[in-house]
Formats: C-alpha cells, sequence, structure tokens
C-alpha cells in the first residue's frame, strides 16, 4: 500500500497544514508495514501523471495505491473549509481563511477502498420525477461504492447492493414495484437493499406507499 504525495517533502513540511497532514500519514506505516508514504515532484517525474490517465496532479494531491486500485486525494479531501475571521493589519481589515483537517478520514478511507475485496454498488432510481442527491451520492463514493443512475422504467441491475429512490414525485405502476420486489428477491439470495427518501412536497403516492 502506497500513499504518494505530489511535491517535495519540504515543500509540504513548510506549509502548516500540509506538514500536519504528512506527519499523519507518515505514522500509518508504524501500525502496518504494507504501508509506504512516498514524495513525488510532478516536475520530476512526468511519466507518473501518465499512470493516472494524464490526471493533472497539484501539489499536496495524493495517490493512495495498492495493486492497480488506486484513489486520488486533493486539498479538499484533506481540508474542511470552515467560516473565515477577519484580522486587523496596517492596511485594514483582512479575511482569514479557516480550515479544520480531515486527513486521518480521507487516508483511512482511501486505504480502506483500494484493499476492499469487491466494491459495493448503489444505484440512484430515476424516471419519476425523483429528487437529485448528489451530496449523497458523494458520500457513498467517498466511501467506497460505485455510484451510477437507472431509470425503472429498464429492467433493474442485479448487481447492484442498494437502490435509492428519491422523493419521487409520480407514482409507481404494479410493473414498477414486481421489480423492485424481483430486486430484493434476488432469486432467493436476498442480501439486497432499498432507500427510500421522501420529501413533504411530494404528492400522494398510493401505490409506492403501500
Amino acid at each position: 500500500i502506497e500513499i504518494n504525495f505530489i511535491g517535495s517533502i519540504n515543500e509540504l513540511k513548510g506549509d502548516s497544514y500540509y506538514n500536519k497532514i504528512t506527519t499523519l500519514a507518515e505514522k500509518y506505516p508504524q501500525y502496518n508495514k504494507e504501508i509506504k508514504v512516498n514524495y513525488i515532484d510532478p516536475d520530476a517525474a512526468p511519466a507518473y501523471a501518465a499512470e493516472y490517465d494524464n490526471y493533472e496532479f497539484e501539489v499536496g494531491d495524493a495517490v493512495v495505491k495498492c495493486g492497480d486500485r488506486y484513489r486520488l486525494l486533493t486539498a479538499a479531501d484533506f481540508l474542511i473549509e470552515e467560516e473565515s475571521s477577519t484580522t486587523q493589519s496596517n492596511e485594514g481589515e483582512e479575511e482569514v481563511k479557516n480550515y479544520s483537517l480531515n486527513a486521518e478520514y480521507a487516508i483511512t478511507t482511501a486505504i480502506m477502498v483500494v484493499t476492499a475485496s469487491d466494491n459495493p454498488v448503489a444505484t440512484v432510481i430515476t424516471g419519476h420525477g425523483e429528487s437529485e442527491v448528489q451530496k449523497l451520492e458523494t458520500m457513498l463514493t467517498v466511501n467506497g461504492f460505485t455510484v451510477n443512475e437507472q431509470s425503472i422504467l429498464k429492467e433493474l441491475d442485479n448487481k447492484s447492493n442498494i437502490l435509492i429512490i428519491a422523493a419521487p414525485t409520480k407514482d409507481y405502476s404494479e410493473d414498477d414495484l414486481k421489480k423492485l420486489d424481483s430486486f430484493m428477491y434476488n432469486d432467493g439470495k436476498y442480501g439486497k437493499n432499498i432507500l427510500y427518501i421522501a420529501d413533504y412536497t411530494q404528492p400522494k403516492l398510493p401505490n409506492l406507499e403501500a
């Protein structure tokens, strides 16, 4: 397992936030000798980006890798922006951006994802005026799910582990409900889930609610 930071060690250690992030990452090998932390200079290793579809790395990004599986992490994964504050200077008030560290969660989750035996699949159902659930999709993706969308009007993919039905505005037909029953039955193997999200703005949906 590799945790590869983009940027020189001196450059990252010189930043107050990234000094904490890299120091935290360097503790992982103390608990698991299979984990290694590396620092990659993107200018000195131009071929590195080619391994990841020529992804445009920025200093501070990281790649958590195990075999052929990897997870890309950026500053947005390591740092959560909080409310800005103001300070007084000779030039007047200055806005200061404040961040809280999310590095341990980001790195640990990435390690779990790249070392998992297989990734679960979540399917967001469309076709009846459902609401968008982008934040939920992002949360699932961060936690190792493959997220896709599929219309209830088509045959459901039994490879999915969970269906997400987010506040539809049109009722389901009997045929739609049979598809849900068949998905949950899973040829007698069960093990499937449906997450139904209701909203107070929905009209009455007697078939689905029943």
